[in-house]
């Protein structure tokens, strides 16, 4: 059966003005592409998109410490993540790209949910 949905990120910030702040960002989706139970190593890992995936999230376990950081190579600087909580990664990569997970210890139990 086709699958197909969105994957929608709210936000309300309170406090900036006498009225709350509603944000809403969408992403088109025909559907999970894939959802790979992950054990980050402690340093790099490359992650291979599947063929058609415009979203991915990463989910690390919500008692990690260990800093997880984002890069296009290993050798980038690359983007901190938050270490216990999802991660949305939009993906414009061509098919059969990739990027780095670089993991500051052993991070199991994350999990990679490739949306399209």
């Amino acid at each position: 059966m086709a699958t197909s949905g969105r994957a929608i990120l709210q936000a309300h910030i309170d406090g900036l003005l006498p009225e709350s702040l509603p944000f809403d960002f969408q992403w088109t989706l025909t559907g999970v592409i894939e959802i790979v139970p992950t054990n980050l190593p402690n340093g790099v890992s490359t992650a291979f998109p599947p063929t058609g995936t415009k979203l991915v999230v990463l989910v690390p376990p919500t008692t990690n410490s260990n800093v997880l950081t984002l890069k296009g190579i290993a050798e980038d600087t690359g983007v901190l993540l938050r270490p216990a909580e999802p991660n949305p990664i939009p993906w414009g990569g061509a098919p059969g790209g990739s990027f780095v997970i670089n993991s500051a210890g052993t991070t199991n139990g994350c999990y990679f949910y490739y949306l399209g």
